[in-house]
């Protein structure tokens, strides 16, 4: 039997398709937020144009933090031009889908700011936004940061876990087009600018990219990074459960200055690559990618990257303070190196490359490893200049092995 399909059966479908989408659109809503209104506008009766509860175009409430707390899947926040002196919490369950996405962002040709002023200390609340502890299943998915500004997180305590913007535990995040600076912290959980981690349940499919990101974090602790990416501590490789594991996350065309480190994306023990052999590739696809960002100015390394099948590429790392541009390893005593970390086609200046290799494996027990360990890693199509005066951890070659963990 030959089955005829009919012009009007194409235009029923049609029909069919973009009135089930007008649907799904119809059910997200525009929040407004605007912090010159005296008194929050219910019932859909905020003024777009006149800012004031006159009007038609949806609610509209005083505070970020208000809007947060009533938006639902697919809803688009616009926070209307100006400072947001507030500290921002996401409350579990706040999570989109794959095609409703929760949305933050400036309302289209303003700017907003969020900016506590470095005055409140204490836990992870002193972070400009966050999410601390709800768990894998109600923590913050599907959401887009988009077009704003974030500064004023931590406080003048030495020892603030402040910050920027920082997750524990998400899962499809995009951050893009943030201005994220001047957020303080120090030694905590690799805080810093914009920072997700968790030991459980790793960073997956969270992306940075056309972000300013500057002086966030410290300057004087190896756990202050820009950006980073944290997830810890599966010692056995065939122990890791691929679904908790850190896989598919991108950094990509941001400009990062200053802080300790530039980019941290750690993982000492998330394996993706499922023994100590180098031959299981299953995953060879769920790797970190990092590329096409520009790293000024850090006090120590530009790019960090620990995890199996990373891939480094066509960065742009200039005056690292330690004359580090870019490190591909991890601390000792977690089991072996990533397997299959490629770093090719950057330009370091007045940095170098290092490789981590283990060679003390008194911190590994026979029990558990298959030795020797074999990193497998790759470095090609590098150009690395003015890296400095050769010394013990560095040669002519600027591409140094070092034995044992280097922190």
């Amino acid at each position: 039997m030959k089955l005829k399909i009919t012009k009007a059966a194409i235009v029923l479908f049609v029909f069919l398709f973009i009135f089930l989408n007008f649907l799904i659109c119809e059910a997200a809503e525009n929040i407004y937020v605007d912090n010159t209104l005296s008194s929050d506008c219910s019932s859909s009766s905020y003024s777009i144009a006149n800012r004031n509860c006159n009007g038609n175009n949806g609610n509209a409430y005083n505070t970020v933090q208000e809007a947060v707390n009533v938006v639902q899947a697919g809803d688009i926040i616009y926070m209307r031009g100006g400072t947001y002196p507030e500290h921002v919490g996401i409350p579990n369950n706040k999570q989109g889908n794959e095609n409703s996405w929760i949305t933050l962002t400036s309302y289209p040709g303003e700017w907003a700011i969020l900016n506590p002023g470095h005055n409140y200390g204490g836990d992870y609340s002193a972070a400009v936004i966050y999410y601390r502890e709800g768990g894998y299943s109600v923590c913050p998915s599907y959401w887009i940061f988009s077009r704003f500004e974030v500064t004023g997180g931590g406080t003048s305590n030495s020892d603030s876990y402040g910050g920027g913007i920082i997750l524990d535990t998400a899962q499809h995040i995009t951050f893009e087009y943030l201005y994220v600076h001047d957020n303080w912290a120090n030694y905590f959980n690799n805080l810093g600018g914009i920072s997700i981690f968790n030991d459980d349940q790793a960073p997956q499919y969270i992306i940075f990219q056309y972000n300013y990101v500057k002086d966030n974090g410290c300057t004087t602790n190896d756990n202050c990074a820009n950006i980073a990416l944290m997830s810890d501590y599966t010692s056995a490789p065939s122990s890791v459960n691929i679904n908790n594991a850190r896989h598919h996350n991108i950094i990509k065309y941001n400009l990062i200055e200053g802080s300790f480190h530039g980019i941290k994306e750690k993982g000492a023990g998330q394996w993706l690559s499922l023994d100590n052999t180098g031959t299981h590739m299953t995953y060879k696809d769920y790797g970190d990618k990092i590329h096409h960002n520009i790293i000024r100015n850090t006090a120590h390394t530009g790019i960090i990257g620990r995890g199996d099948f990373v891939q480094i590429y066509n960065n742009f790392v200039e005056n690292s303070g330690a004359q580090r541009g870019i490190t591909n390893g991890f601390y000792h005593g977690y089991g072996r190196e990533p397997f299959f970390g490629t770093v090719y086609n950057n330009l370091m200046i007045g940095s170098s490359f290092q490789l981590g290799d283990l060679e003390d494996y008194s911190f590994i027990s026979s029990g558990s490893y298959s030795l020797p360990v074999h990193p497998h890693a790759y470095v090609y199509n590098n150009i690395i200049e003015s890296v400095g005066a050769e010394h013990d951890d560095r040669n002519d070659m600027n591409i140094m092995w070092t034995w044992g963990g280097f922190w």
